[in-house]
């Protein structure tokens, strides 16, 4: 009975030693970086976009992703266009990669304006469609139209046409509202949804700034001055408890319904940093303070605030220790955003290593491909780093994690052969 019990526990210790040891070593993960005669790309992000071209293209994962999210169907193709988009930055546009991208660009846009996309949204809100559809719909295709600014290819007339008049709508539905936050369902307030709304009206600056007709340069005043008093109405309607932009508000005059959360926190501060970038900062420091917390030497980021707590749910996924899936994965491109390469380096490696991801036939997925809104969050996220931010980033986090593992390690090493403990006594 002694030698068996002695016998398991020696395989237990030994598969927790292997476990360890592994998981210090994907801690050192960084993609591949290709420089050929496409541009310089992310070869790992490029395996993650054909697995979701798959998915969406053959296994119709829009329409699967809407029976589980409100937003799915929207929510997918949006993410899936921006990676696609953030891909291209560094891809020659006569390259036969930049060519896929723009097919997957164009053909994504299509789903994005379809009338299977618009249907569970409302077009007799203030702002049509509502605040959800409005902002994502606005915001893939200014960034579609900005990214074909830069290369110097010519837009189409009628998406710049419908981008334009989008972003007159946002501006007089914010105008005209005492809430800052626009309804993205009647009586139903997402404070998040109304950022990426004004974060689609600081597109139109960018993409039109050089063009210097009289028309044009009203515009951009004018929606700078819009964007302004928008956040200075934000201020007065911060959630009491945290200072921050609250989760959701009652839709009348847009004070906290739900407190602020780690998953709209890091949604929101992806955009917050172009719209006024000294308030993100503000918020960004709250935001670390409040929800970033440590657990065997590993960030990662609450979906509750620190000392509270709260139940899991579709905004949320999955909650272990208080850590937030959603609110992890999203916060790894927010810290990006907001030049804390630090905190995006050691999420993005804990995603990695816990995430369950392998690459086959040139594809790459996330928790073996079976919740594909996960693997649509990833690759947005993880398409932000390009091929220099590897030089931005701190080597020097996994420390506290490789001195758990040691102790670990040693006191089963010990309890395994206690006659080393004797000697050692001697």
């Amino acid at each position: 009975m002694k030698k068996n019990f002695k016998g398991t526990f020696n395989l237990f210790s030994f598969i927790i030693i292997f476990i360890l040891l592994f998981f210090n070593y994907s801690l050192y993960y960084n993609p591949t970086f290709i420089e050929n005669e496409n541009g310089i790309y992310n070869e790992e992000l490029y395996y993650q976009l054909q697995f979701l071209k798959e998915e969406l293209h053959n296994k119709q994962a829009g329409k699967k992703m809407q029976s589980v999210f409100p937003e799915g169907f929207m929510f997918i193709n949006s993410l899936y266009v921006l990676s696609w988009i953030n891909f291209l930055e560094e891809i020659k546009p006569n390259s036969k990669l930049y060519k896929e991208g723009t097919k997957e660009i164009n053909w994504t846009t299509k789903q994005i304006y379809s009338k299977e996309a618009k249907s569970i949204f409302d077009n007799s809100l203030p702002l049509e469609y509502g605040a959800f559809y409005s902002a994502w719909s606005n915001y893939t295709l200014g960034k579609k139209i900005l990214l074909e600014h830069k290369k110097g290819i010519s837009s189409d007339s009628n998406q710049i046409n419908l981008f334009k008049e989008k972003c007159n709508q946002i501006s007089l539905a914010t105008q005209n509202s005492v809430s800052p936050y626009l309804e993205t369902y009647r009586n139903q307030t997402w404070a998040a949804d109304m950022v990426v709304c004004i974060a689609s009206l600081n597109l139109y600056k960018e993409i039109f700034e050089n063009k210097q007709t009289i028309d044009i340069k009203n515009k951009i005043a004018e929606y700078d001055k819009i964007t302004k008093k928008w956040i200075k109405k934000v201020k007065t309607r911060l959630d009491s408890i945290t200072g921050l932009i609250p989760h959701s508000c009652e839709e009348s005059q847009g004070f906290t319904d739900e407190t602020a959360r780690g998953s709209s926190q890091s949604l929101t501060l992806n955009f917050l940093p172009k719209i006024d970038s000294v308030f993100a900062k503000s918020q960004y420091k709250i935001y670390k303070e409040l929800f970033v917390e440590e657990h065997f030497g590993l960030n990662g980021i609450r979906e509750y605030p620190k000392n509270t707590e709260g139940d899991g749910d579709i905004d949320s996924g999955l909650i272990v220790l208080g850590i937030g899936g959603a609110s992890s994965i999203v916060g790894q491109r927010a810290a990006a955003q907001n030049n804390d390469w630090l905190l995006y380096h050691e999420l993005r490696n804990c995603i990695e290593t816990f995430g369950a991801t392998y690459t086959y036939k040139r594809k790459k997925k996330y928790i073996f491909g079976q919740l594909v809104m996960v693997d649509a969050f990833a690759v947005w996220s993880n398409s932000v780093e390009h091929s220099d931010s590897y030089d931005k980033m701190n080597k020097n986090w996994r420390k506290k994690v490789h001195i758990f593992s040691i102790l670990i390690i040693v006191v089963l090493f010990f309890l395994n052969y206690p006659k080393l403990i004797s000697h050692f006594r001697d």
